[in-house]
Formats: structure tokens, C-alpha cells, sequence
């Protein structure tokens, strides 16, 4: 068996032995309610809710993205009702509020979750508008977004392939440079959209931050890639140098649909 034909072999058992079920979101430019899945846009807001603003300097978080999990039939361990939404902060650092010292920290980004949705829109609240440092807001385009069931192997660029590879290399009996080789071609191999999906596994253009994060951030709560095809040759979003921004929950605060501690990073090119 030629090296090529091993690496085929073990691409495709990896594949078919990783795949997992997901939601993927597809961009639309359909008009989107209060209550939609949406990136970006007016988001739902009940009266008395308080919107989320930066802990520290209490200016206002700029909204990402929301979740209606009663838009499509629930993934497993996911909720199966309310609303999901994403918020932050948009200034000149262009850091969108992540902490790289503590990805959990949520002070200058935020996870909110609504279980129960109130479908009197006399009882929702505006928005406030954020005019400053609006173009430096990863949000190109608003949108309503799409769900689609689907499924995913898993990604070149997650940390869990290294414990695969070592695996079959030593099944293989493959070299040093073999192993290497082997390495490129699952790379290409298991190449995955850079789109907007919950569940699976994350994608990244760099190192994966799991390989270093101990905190049990195990699940793929979210991840919102750069997305282009808007009107007028714009894009639905786009993250610095076309990067992607990836959300992480533990097992167990997921199922109990608790999402105050939650891992954000992102990175790009």
C-alpha cells in the first residue's frame, strides 16, 4: 500500500468515525422579525430586560447574532425552546470583547438566553443605537439566517485530530515525515466551510484554543465564520483578515441550558 493509499484510508475512517450532527445557518436576504435566527438587526428584547453594556465602562455591547431554537427541530443536548443571542463589544481595538487571558470573562461580551419568548411585541423594547466605531463592526450586512440540519467530521484545525493521527500512525507504522505527510492531507481532506453552525466542531486559522484551555469547554456552542455573498458585493460578516469567531460551552451547562460561563475567542490570518 502506497503512502498516499494509507492516507486515504485513514482520512476516511477518521471521517466516518468523528461525524457529528449540527445546525448550519444560511445567510438570507429575506426580511427578518424580532424573533427570527438573524446576524445582526434589531434584536428581541422584552421590556425590563436590560441590555447588555461593557462591566467596566457600561457603554452599550453591540448584538451579533440570536438563536430561536423553536425555528427547528432541537439538536441533541441543545435547548428545545427560546431565544439565544450574542453580544460585543465593538470599539478600536478590534478585540470584539474577547479576553485572552480568561475566554469565560464575560465583560465585555455576552451570552444571553431567554426561555421563554414573549410573542406580544407590544411588550418588547428598542434597541439602543450604536453610531460609534460602527465600521469597525464585524457585521457587514444584517441578515436573517437560514437553519439547516446537517453533519460534520471533524476539523482539520481542532485539537482532537493530534490524539487521531498519533493513533494511526502508529497502526500504519508510518515514519516521522510520513506522519508529517499525513498531517498535510488530512488537512486538505477534512477541510470544512468556514460558515455559521452550532454543535459539531470548530474551525480555526490558527492553533485551536482547546489545546490549551483546561476549563471543559468541550461542546462547539457556536461558530460564526466570515460569510460573503451579500448584496452589492459586501459581506454578511467578516472577522479581521477573514477569520472566524468560535463560542464554547461545558457538557453539562449546556444541557442545563445555563450560558454564563462561556468560552469566546476568535482569531484570522
Amino acid at each position: 500500500m502506497t503512502s498516499n493509499e494509507k492516507f486515504e484510508k485513514i482520512a476516511k475512517e477518521i471521517m466516518s468515525s468523528t461525524i457529528k450532527k449540527i445546525v448550519r445557518f444560511k445567510c438570507s436576504d429575506k426580511p427578518a422579525s424580532r424573533y427570527n435566527c438573524k446576524l445582526g438587526g434589531t434584536p428581541y428584547l422584552p421590556k425590563g430586560f436590560e441590555y447588555p453594556k461593557d462591566l467596566t465602562t457600561g457603554k452599550p455591547l453591540s448584538f451579533l447574532m440570536q438563536i430561536n431554537f423553536e425555528e427547528f427541530e432541537a439538536l441533541e443536548n441543545y435547548p428545545t425552546k427560546g431565544i439565544l443571542q450574542f453580544y460585543i463589544l465593538v470599539d478600536d481595538s478590534y478585540d470584539y470583547g474577547v479576553n485572552y487571558e480568561d475566554i469565560t470573562n464575560q465583560e465585555k461580551f455576552r451570552v444571553v438566553y431567554f426561555e421563554t419568548i414573549e410573542k406580544d411585541e407590544s411588550k418588547l423594547q428598542e434597541a439602543p443605537i450604536i453610531e460609534r466605531y460602527k465600521r469597525n463592526n464585524p457585521i457587514r450586512t444584517p441578515c436573517l439566517l437560514i437553519p439547516e440540519h446537517g453533519e460534520m467530521g471533524i476539523s482539520p484545525s481542532c485539537y482532537q485530530l493530534d490524539n487521531a493521527i498519533d493513533k494511526y500512525a502508529m497502526k500504519f507504522e508510518l515514519d516521522d515525515e510520513e506522519k508529517g505527510d499525513l498531517s498535510d492531507y488530512l488537512y486538505d481532506f477534512l477541510n470544512v466551510e468556514n460558515d455559521i453552525h452550532i454543535g459539531g466542531y470548530s474551525s480555526f486559522t490558527k492553533d485551536d484554543i482547546q489545546d490549551v484551555s483546561d476549563q471543559g469547554l468541550t461542546e462547539a456552542l457556536l461558530q460564526i465564520g466570515s460569510i460573503s455573498g451579500a448584496p452589492n458585493n459586501l459581506e454578511y460578516i467578516i472577522w479581521g483578515d477573514s477569520g472566524i469567531a468560535n463560542f464554547y460551552i461545558s457538557l453539562e451547562d449546556l444541557k442545563a441550558c445555563k450560558f454564563t460561563r462561556v468560552g469566546y475567542v476568535w482569531d484570522c490570518c
